[in-house]
């Protein structure tokens, strides 16, 4: 009997416990548990290396052409602290499509010509410290949520470029209102 019970507690804490704790995992890999509401914490790494943090925010916006057509915006803008070297650092999440869901993976989109009937990601760092002239978004994804407090957080992991093919790589955090 002693034996029965024993088998049966080691199948239950090495068989149906793993499978517990797997099955209750967070679907949401942000952890932004450290940034507050309206901020972002970005680390730098490539031609410069060092952290960032800042205010965010973002705006939901229609544009419409001269031909009616509509684009569906996410404006995503990272206004650094004081005494951080860059001015700003700024995504539009563009999509000819119905943008209702604010929810997704996005990714960067290298754009090699002007952004009308853009449906994308579009990205760009302005630094003055390493460049005159800003960096622009060649690769990366971002990564947004939104909650009932209708603010978005997620995260970002973006490699920019300036126009001497210099790259600079941002990763983090950030909850917008």
């Amino acid at each position: 009997m002693i034996q029965v019970v024993i088998k049966s507690l080691k199948m239950f804490v090495f068989g149906i416990t793993p499978l517990l704790l797997i099955a209750g995992g967070s679907e949401n890999p942000v952890n932004n548990s450290s940034v507050e509401q309206g901020a972002f914490h970005f680390q730098f790494s490539g031609i410069k290396d060092e952290s960032m943090v800042g205010k965010a925010s973002f705006q939901l916006k229609n544009d419409v052409d001269e031909f009616g057509r509509v684009t569906k915006n996410i404006e995503l803008r990272f206004v650094p602290a004081n005494g951080c070297k860059a001015d700003l650092i700024s995504f539009i999440i563009a999509s000819n499509d119905n943008l209702n869901r604010i929810n997704g993976t996005y990714e960067i989109k290298n754009l090699d010509r002007l952004i009308r009937q853009f449906s994308g990601v579009y990205g760009f760092a302005d630094i003055n410290e390493l460049s005159e002239l800003p960096f622009f978004a060649k690769d990366g994804t971002i990564a947004i949520h939104t909650n009932r407090k209708k603010t978005v957080f997620g995260n970002i992991e973006v490699t920019y470029e300036n126009a001497e093919r210099e790259p600079l790589t941002i990763k983090g955090f950030f909850n917008a209102n």
